[in-house]
């Protein structure tokens, strides 16, 4: 796998992403178009479309690489309705908070959770 794979689900507007490694600047504006392509070839408008993004493999990045995660997240054409993201370590979970910097936008331990709150909106009894 490269840096990044992204999977659709157009039944549910679900774009499943899976990142790994360490990302520089021009990595996350790939990952930003390949989202956005996915988006709107599932037909997508703005706020449509739900995102679940598993970090589990992910080392911890640069700060400027968190800058530019943040940036992808509010500056994009096509938002998405809700984020979900797994994360790993602890470490990663505090970079990924500051990442997280909109309503609607979550993090988990397990994949399980994260899925569930992201195609619903609501949390399972273990993530509560």
């Amino acid at each position: 796998m490269d840096k990044f794979d992204i999977v659709t689900e157009p039944a549910y507007k679900l774009i499943r992403a899976t990142l790994s490694g360490f990302f520089d600047g021009a990595t996350v504006a790939q990952f930003g178009r390949a989202v956005q392509m996915a988006s709107a070839g599932m037909g997508c408008q703005s706020g449509e479309h739900l995102l679940l993004v598993d970090t589990t493999r992910c080392a911890l990045q640069a700060q400027d690489v968190v800058g530019a995660f943040q940036a992808l997240i509010t500056d994009s054409p096509l938002k998405s309705k809700r984020i979900a993201i797994v994360t790993g370590s602890s470490l990663s979970r505090m970079q990924v908070r500051r990442i997280l910097v909109r309503d609607q936008a979550m993090m988990f331990d397990n994949a399980a959770d994260a899925e569930q709150w992201v195609l619903t909106g609501t949390l399972g009894a273990q993530a509560a």
